[in-house]
């Protein structure tokens, strides 16, 4: 363990608490409990003593630590520095909500390292990887085709967001056109990681603007659908793609999604509020009259976002503890515990429907909508959290069960494929479907993102045996291929060289 880090993390600590410390008596606890923030802080700040490498086998935790951070302490921690008055401080030190996220948190931190520490890959000299032309033309054609579909999918054949606009538009479909449209959704995120891998891996003149393209393409399908996770897909699977390739931050990226987020997402919101509720337009009306829906959402975000009637901000709608904190105390309360009916699906959905005609769906977000009172409209979805689902199900039992299985899971995936002992393709992709679904995704169903990280990581599999081969190594490709301790060693014949099979 290294003593400089060690210090650092101490001194991030120490310069927190006395923050919070400060904000709370100058502005008032405003309905926050200061400790809670402060532990919540250790407890994320933890991967600086591990995170040598940003694309290292640490880099999952610390990817889920600062999400972690944001989805149970953002709100908190601008509530705390607000001069206006959020109401009253709450009673003693910590909820019982505020206990259960920390040691769900906590049991993830000592999973992961167990985990982690405990596997020791072998080095060899060589990987597979995709050619340079199965990258670009292969990722550009999946791309190209799976936006295509989701585009006729989500424009087309369900334009609202409604239960009956869902149960009208499968129920239009055949069983194989619902099959490729499901396998185009899962897919596309793929080929933007493909031309974002590419661009990474071999810098061609023509390939930024063709990355750029696609994020701006992602940002309207986005706009059209109504869909904040779509519109922000392509930036943030581009800066995920270079983090975890070059082992750095990306600042000019960055600092383009940190300008997309402080102006455009108002816009997104203003779309929803105003296009979509007020004007009753749905997601063919919004594409068919796409510049007139830009200016009134553009014209109307000052409404959405000032006065008493303004829309969430971006760090209200990201935070999941108001999930959690219901979930933790009206659970055995005005609803009974589910007792794994939630968690069904993850073995439910591998049933055909052909032998199971009338295999239940069950919408978790729907469901918690409705049984906890949330919202009087039904179709309101209300993400439970991962953290939250687990202990509505079994309780503290659950989140201590469930959340040790998780942190062991994401160490397994980092250990296994570490980018910075060798970047491939395929490492990237299963590194990158790893943090959308199951880190990222962690605010949505337990199932819903379990059974999309499954499918994603077979068709990954199969994309690896189909395509992947061991490259021709030269000076300008070696580096992303072969761990540095056997750079020297490229010009060795390729012929008797094994490698391991990545996803066994």
């Amino acid at each position: 363990m290294n003593s400089n880090r060690v210090s650092l993390y101490l001194l991030a600590n120490l310069c927190f608490a006395v923050f919070v410390a400060a904000a709370a008596a100058v502005n008032g606890a405003s309905g926050v409990h200061p400790l809670y923030l402060i532990l919540l802080f250790a407890l994320c700040s933890t991967p600086i003593i591990d995170l040598i490498a940003l694309n290292g086998p640490y880099a999952l935790l610390g990817i889920f630590s600062l999400n972690f951070l944001l989805f149970y302490g953002a709100l908190d921690i601008t509530r705390l520095i607000s001069s206006q008055p959020l109401g009253p401080s709450g009673d003693g030190f910590m909820s019982e909500s505020e206990a259960v996220i920390l040691m769900g948190g906590a049991l993830v931190q000592v999973a992961y390292r167990w985990v982690c520490s405990s596997l020791r890959e072998s080095s060899p000299r060589f990987r597979k990887d995709w050619p340079e032309i199965a990258l670009v033309v292969g990722g550009l054609a999946m791309w190209v085709v799976c936006s295509a579909l989701n585009w006729q999918f989500s424009v087309n054949v369900v334009s609202e967001a409604t239960m009956q606009a869902e149960i009208r538009g499968f129920g239009s479909l055949t069983g194989w056109e619902t099959t490729v449209f499901m396998l185009a959704h899962l897919a596309q995120p793929l080929g933007i990681l493909m031309i974002a891998y590419a661009q990474c891996r071999y810098g061609r003149a023509y390939m930024m603007p063709l990355l750029i393209g696609v994020v701006l393409f992602q940002l309207l399908f986005g706009f059209v659908i109504d869909f904040k996770g779509e519109a922000f897909l392509g930036g943030v699977l581009a800066i995920l793609t270079k983090v975890l390739v070059d082992g750095r931050v990306p600042k000019k990226w960055m600092v383009a999604m940190l300008v997309f987020i402080a102006v455009g997402f108002p816009v997104l919101q203003a779309n929803r509020v105003i296009v979509r509720g007020q004007y009753g337009a749905n997601s063919t009306q919004v594409a068919a009259n796409i510049i007139q829906s830009l200016q009134r959402a553009i014209e109307s975000r000052e409404k959405v976002t000032t006065g008493q009637d303004r829309s969430q901000t971006f760090a209200e709608r990201l935070s999941l503890k108001a999930s959690v904190e219901t979930i933790v105390t009206k659970t055995g309360d005005i609803t009974p515990f589910q007792h794994g009916y939630t968690l069904s699906p993850l073995i439910t959905t591998f049933v055909p429907r052909l032998i199971w005609p009338n295999k239940p769906v069950i919408a978790v977000g729907r469901m918690m909508n409705k049984e906890f009172r949330v919202s009087e409209v039904a179709d309101t979805y209300i993400s439970p959290s991962h953290m939250g689902e687990l202990f509505w199900n079994f309780g503290w039992a659950g989140v201590a069960v469930g959340m040790f299985l998780i942190g062991a899971l994401l160490g397994y995936v980092g250990a296994r494929f570490n980018l910075a002992q060798a970047a491939t393709l395929t490492r990237v992709m299963v590194v990158v479907i790893t943090i959308r679904f199951l880190i990222l995704g962690s605010e949505g169903e337990i199932a819903t993102q379990y059974v999309l990280w499954i499918r994603s990581m077979a068709a990954i599999g199969i994309l690896h045996w189909c395509f992947a081969r061991i490259p021709a190594v030269t000076s300008t490709s070696s580096r992303a291929i072969l761990p540095e301790s056997h750079a020297g060693a490229a010009q060795e014949p390729t012929s008797s060289i094994t490698f391991p099979n990545l996803l066994r």
